[in-house]
């Protein structure tokens, strides 16, 4: 598992470095994705998810400056 998070926060670095916004590293139905604060955002407004982008952040595994 070690292993999979260390990928995970990689390329939340390589993504952040590429477009310049801040990435989120989550564990979402037993997996680790990364995805954009901005898109956790919108999907928040939507109303997909509902909760705030704070409550994501802490319990995000990793974000990245």
């Amino acid at each position: 598992m070690r292993y999979r998070i260390k990928q995970a926060i990689k390329q939340a670095h390589k993504l952040r470095n590429a477009t310049g916004r801040k990435h989120l590293v989550l564990k979402f139905d037993g997996k680790l994705i990364v995805v954009s604060k901005k898109k956790m955002r919108k999907l928040i407004a939507k109303g997909i998810i509902n909760t705030n982008i704070r409550t994501i952040e802490k319990i995000s595994i990793y974000a990245t400056n």
